[in-house]
């Protein structure tokens, strides 16, 4: 077996059964501790011995022998590249193995890999893979999931996972996608259950996850966005014969029965001039021309990519958000389901902006939540787009005040994804968003975007905490991952694109740890 000796106690202790074929000696977890690397044979694989009692396994396969490099501080064994895929489509924080501390949870490009990936952190923010964990993904390596979100879908207290995969091949492009269900066992690992999702395949592909209890029942929900065409709405002007419209946009609303069980619920909206009923999506084409009430222009084609939910009237029901492409009135759903039953009444906000992807959070301290968002710029560098702030009247409708954005305006090429935390701990919202440049050869990259409320009704930028650099950060997740309090950030930054044009994004550093004090620093583990 491997034995040690330690010269203070001057005896010799067993930390192994096993003989080892290599080993190597360094501070793999930046704690300032030896820690020891060790491969074994019969096929065992690589292991360290962290801090002189923990054992984790880095690697199935053993090695002949192993060298350590030092950088920043901390050891990495040599010829080893990040633990996660260089290229993360998706990501999330949370605790899958119920020991009190964030698990990672990472999604890999199309072509990587036919499962996603679970590491498991320590409490202290080092992460080690977890093998067999999640079960193979949509269509294997030809998938890409592009969204989790964490659901309590059976009611057993146990985390599981919902998840959006889609058609990654070069024929079918996003061309198609599957809703999947992943019940967490509480140890790590999940269970497919994507069986128990109705009309769970989807004809295009479905942006967001959006977890709720929509219909006020007790259970947990989920509704998904859809920028793609589903069919037809059947929309019934008041007084007036119904009419049926092709191309509908919008989301789905999937009801759980807190057995596991989802199936799309049927929507009632209804507004000053339109009932639109019989449809499992929510049809947003409402236009109303930047004047008098709202009405239904089916023409418009509007794609609500993110459509942001929460209580916008504080009466306890989940309300709906849903940004617009072109200078449109913003509609806000207010929630008037009963259980088993989805109805919404729908109100106009006049923002005289255009917005294709924001946020729901508290800006101006009042207990409402406002509407922050901006135009994301997909492939065509037509130019940067200012973020937007827009203050709820409490019940629902915005009003823009830019006044409380600090020092200026900041600006976007891409904001792919928002998240709202109370980085700080001063019970503020705070916001981060992760910007990946131009979606198109030769990915340029674009810095991300800090906001840190000020606690005077403004949100002030705060970017440099986290640097500058143009990376590509398709999208990101927040949590505490070292046990402090404070949420930190992950960042699914492309660590690839740049090893094939100069003028690629560069590949940053994926875990920011949070000081608490407004700096975050750079996780030494590389990930």
């Amino acid at each position: 077996g491997l034995i040690a000796y330690n010269s203070v106690t001057k005896a010799w202790k067993q930390l192994h059964g096993l003989s080892s074929r290599g080993l190597a000696f360094g501070d793999v977890d930046g704690n300032g501790m030896a820690d020891l690397v060790v491969s074994f044979g019969s096929g065992a694989g690589v292991w360290s011995y962290r801090n002189g009692s923990v054992w984790k396994q880095l690697h199935a396969t053993s090695a002949i022998s192993l060298a350590m490099v030092n950088h920043g501080g901390m050891s990495s064994v040599a010829g080893t590249g990040p633990i996660a895929p260089e290229k993360i489509a998706a990501s999330l924080l949370m605790d899958v193995d119920m020991d009190g501390d964030n698990d990672l949870i990472v999604a890999p490009m199309q072509g990587i890999a036919s499962t996603g990936m679970v590491l498991l952190n320590d409490g202290s923010g080092y992460f080690t893979p977890l093998a067999n964990a999640l079960p193979p993904h949509y269509l294997g390596k030809n998938g890409v999931t592009v969204n989790f979100a964490k659901i309590n879908a059976n009611n057993d207290g146990i985390p599981d996972i919902i998840a959006t995969t889609v058609d990654g091949s070069s024929q079918n492009f996003y061309g198609a996608a599957k809703i999947e269900l992943y019940l967490g066992n509480g140890d790590g690992t999940f269970r497919d259950a994507s069986s128990q999702i109705a009309s769970n395949m989807i004809s295009g592909w479905s942006e967001w996850l959006l977890v709720a209890d929509f219909d006020g029942d007790g259970f947990q929900d989920f509704m998904t966005t859809e920028a793609v065409n589903f069919g037809t709405c059947n929309i019934n002007m008041f007084n007036s014969p119904p009419v049926s419209y092709s191309g509908c946009h919008g989301g789905r609303i999937y009801l759980g029965d807190g057995a596991g069980n989802f199936a799309p619920g049927r929507i009632t909206t209804t507004d000053v001039a339109t009932n639109i009923q019989d449809t499992a999506i929510i049809p947003l084409f409402y236009d109303s021309n930047l004047g008098g009430a709202g009405s239904v222009n089916p023409a418009a084609k509007i794609w609500p990519w993110n459509i942001l939910v929460g209580d916008i009237n504080n009466d306890g029901k989940i309300d709906m958000v849903a940004p617009t492409f072109g200078t449109r009135q913003v509609p806000s759903f207010i929630n008037t389901s009963t259980p088993g039953n989805l109805s919404f009444s729908v109100i106009y906000s006049n923002t005289g902006s255009s917005t294709s992807a924001g946020v729901l959070m508290d800006v101006d301290g009042d207990g409402f939540l406002d509407l922050v968002d901006a135009l994301a710029i997909n492939n065509s560098g037509s130019g940067p787009t200012t973020l937007n702030v827009h203050i709820n009247n409490g019940k629902g409708v915005f009003t823009t005040d830019n006044t409380r954005i600090l020092p200026a305006q900041p600006s976007f090429q891409h904001a792919r994804q928002w998240l709202v935390a109370d980085f700080n701990l001063d019970n503020r919202s705070d916001l981060f968003v992760a910007d990946h440049g131009i979606d198109a050869p030769p990915f340029p990259g674009a810095p991300n975007l800090l906001m840190m409320n000020n606690g005077k009704g403004a949100l002030v930028n705060q970017t440099a905490a986290l640097g500058f650099d143009n990376t590509y950060t398709h999208g990101a997740s927040v949590g505490d991952v070292n046990g402090d309090g404070f949420p930190d950030i992950f960042m699914n930054n492309d660590l690839q694109i740049g090893k094939f044009n100069t003028q690629a994004a560069v590949p940053g550093k994926r875990l920011w740890l949070n000081d608490g004090k407004g700096g975050f620093q750079p996780s030494r583990q590389n990930l």
